[in-house]
């Protein structure tokens, strides 16, 4: 049975100059470099994202509901600000990469959503707007232009997610005892529930 830990990372939060590096699409683990992190933010579509603690249960609530339906068995939903993990197994051959893909489309729907109440939200209370600008619920669903988006504060996550793939029953462990457990956002175990 598969069994890996996926990470997805809020837009921006670990950017190239992180004093631990970062990961470079197709060439793998790159030192710090502060140009490249400039060039990045320069290019950005919207200014970098954290999670609140409500985002952040919502986020495992999705991994939940995503897995339920996606017959994927979740053992535990970890949380920073800057990202979200998922435990998560299988039964049968699923390719780790169409899982990976599948759950971060459910979470960035989530945060989509999110958004879309977040801007009814303001809209609704801007009082000097005539009822009939009100966008009707049509346009509030409809996809942001990256023009639209530049320099906004959108929720979304970083391009692709990383994956581990867990080795034994020992690493298993290990991830569910320690390594999720001492992260300091909103935390769900299979065994024991929420843990805020």
């Amino acid at each position: 049975m598969p069994v890996y830990l996926f990470t997805y990372h809020a837009y921006q939060s670990w950017m190239p100059d992180h004093r631990r590096g970062y990961t470079r699409r197709g060439k793998g683990y790159q030192p710090a470099d502060p140009e490249k992190a400039r060039q990045y933010r320069e290019s950005a579509t919207s200014k970098p994202v954290e999670f609140d603690r409500d985002t952040q249960r919502s986020l495992i609530e999705e991994l939940l509901t995503a897995c339920r339906f996606q017959k994927l068995r979740c053992h535990a939903g970890s949380t920073e600000p800057s990202h979200i993990h998922g435990l998560v197994s299988w039964q049968g051959f699923r390719p780790w990469e169409r899982v990976r893909a599948s759950l971060k489309s459910s979470l960035s729907r989530r945060l989509s959503r999110m958004n879309d109440e977040f801007e009814e939200l303001v809209e609704s209370l801007d009082v000097s707007k005539p009822l009939d600008s009100i966008p009707d619920s049509r346009d509030a669903t409809r996809r942001r232009s990256s023009e639209e988006e530049r320099g906004r504060f959108v929720l979304k996550l970083s391009r692709g997610g990383s994956r581990k793939r867990v080795r034994d029953k020992c690493h298993f462990d290990y991830l569910m005892q320690t390594y999720l457990a001492k992260h300091k956002g909103v935390k769900w175990f299979e065994d024991r529930g929420w843990v805020d």
